[in-house]
């Protein structure tokens, strides 16, 4: 799967794997922002990848209802 299919919520991996973490969240997949992600232990910072990089799904993210 390709990285322009993430939706927010979503958490995958990539090859080779991040130093950082094995596992990357996808914070937005947006015209404005586009396609940022962050680390699930780490919340303080977030990075930006293109859109056509191959990512493995983990698992899908879920809406919360407010």
């Amino acid at each position: 799967m390709k990285a322009k299919d993430l939706k927010p919520g979503d958490r995958f991996t990539v090859t080779p794997p991040d130093p950082e973490s094995l596992v990357r969240v996808c914070l937005t997949n947006d015209c404005e922002h586009g396609i940022r992600f962050g680390w699930p232990h780490n919340s303080h910072y977030w990075c930006g990848m293109g859109e056509l990089v191959e990512v493995e799904l983990v698992s899908r993210g879920e809406k919360s209802s407010s």
